[in-house]
């Protein structure tokens, strides 16, 4: 340990990979910048450009974030990049059900929820769609309705682009089709807690206080920080 109040090690071949743990008032951090100043400016400039989640990953990020996630879809060695971004917003969904009135007619009712539903696009940039295509068919991701079918949210609509394949909702973000930085940004959303309505009082309590988490890698370098929102008390003494 070199600074901060953990480290942790990860071993690679021979080599011992360490990364300082650093705790604060609203957030523990996991780095091994350094100088954590690029990393915090570049946090500080995204961090209101999406309303719950945003990322944009090379082929090295891709395979480390699908080992964690233990997912194969996005695993493909000919996927080079890909930029994602996820909204969410509740929407209003109608059902329509029927019943018989006392002389047996059969009369329509219609009823109406709130549900939260995700907006988001995965562009995955690609120089061999066509291959990729092939092989998303090959694993029975894509269905007879064009609908990618590997992720839980849909309906859905998988198409080929200048760039590669894009996976969208009917109605999504903005697409931006830049490929300089590596990073993950997942923030809090209080329509996140709608979809979990299952979650005891502990859960709901510990959704609530999370504020944000950043993964940013450059080279060799990786910052990863899960932050809180400010109360009267520390992290430590909460």
């Amino acid at each position: 340990m070199t600074e901060g109040i953990g480290s942790l090690g990860i071993i690679n071949n021979k080599k011992i990979e360490k990364y300082p743990i650093t705790l604060e008032d609203n957030f523990i951090e996991i780095s091994n910048f350094g100088d954590s100043k690029n990393a915090t400016s570049f946090l500080s400039k995204n961090i209101n450009s999406t309303e719950f989640a945003t990322a944009q990953l090379d082929q090295k990020n891709i395979q480390i974030i699908t080992k964690i996630l233990k997912t194969d879809f996005l695993s493909h060695k000919k996927i080079n990049a890909i930029e994602a971004n996820v909204d969410l917003k509740q929407v209003t969904d109608t059902i329509v059900s029927y019943d018989f009135d006392d002389n047996f007619n059969e009369i329509e009712k219609i009823s109406y929820q709130k549900i939260v539903q995700p907006q988001y696009f995965i562009q995955i940039n690609t120089k061999n769609k066509e291959d990729l295509w092939t092989y998303f068919e090959q694993k029975k991701y894509i269905n007879n309705q064009n609908q990618f079918n590997a992720i839980p949210f849909s309906p859905n609509k998988i198409s080929k682009n200048e760039t590669g394949i894009l996976i969208h909702s009917d109605i999504h973000p903005k697409i931006k089709n830049n490929f300089k930085e590596n990073f993950i940004l997942i923030k809090n959303n209080p329509l996140i807690l709608s979809s979990f309505k299952s979650v005891n009082a502990s859960g709901r309590k510990k959704i609530t206080d999370a504020a944000y988490l950043f993964y940013l890698n450059q080279d060799k370098k990786f910052f990863i920080r899960l932050a809180f929102k400010h109360q009267e008390l520390p992290l430590i003494l909460r």
